[in-house]
């Protein structure tokens, strides 16, 4: 996924907070990853985006590939927008996913998750970023258990 900063690309890495997770690959059945989150909080250099207005829904069907719609884009992930949806193929490999193998769009992300939470942490050209995404579930409520 390419997503501008500006003009810049924007790539993350991004730090493990839990274990739980299996070591396979994309289309585990254990792959926590499945599912769409909603961004809320998206933060870098102290400014956080999501209360600025950006929207944006993280979807990873089985299958092994990955959707991000943006609304009111602020970081130029659009062109042109101010809404999109980027996406294409990832592999899994325990806590680490790389979208768009094989292409110039190719980053590695170390993920984390608690309870109900996505969080990617690391740099965007360099500068601190925390990408924080809550899931989105289907039906009339929420499991009390969370994942």
């Amino acid at each position: 996924m390419r997503v501008h900063y500006g003009h810049s690309r924007l790539g993350i890495a991004l730090i493990p907070v839990v274990s739980a997770w299996d070591s396979g690959g994309s289309n585990g059945p254990s792959n926590p990853l499945i599912g769409s989150r909603h961004g809320i909080s998206f933060t870098t250099q102290g400014t956080d985006y999501i209360v600025n207005g950006i929207g944006l829904v993280l979807t990873i069907p089985k299958g092994g590939t990955y959707t991000v719609a943006f609304t009111n884009d602020l970081v130029g992930a659009c062109n042109p927008g101010p809404n999109c949806t980027n996406g294409g193929d990832f592999v899994r490999n325990g806590h680490q996913i790389t979208p768009d193998p094989g292409t110039a769009d190719e980053t590695t992300f170390t993920c984390s998750i608690q309870g109900t939470t996505l969080s990617l942490t690391g740099a965007i050209d360099g500068t601190p970023a925390m990408i924080v995404l809550d899931k989105i579930w289907a039906g009339p409520s929420r499991p009390a258990s969370g994942l």
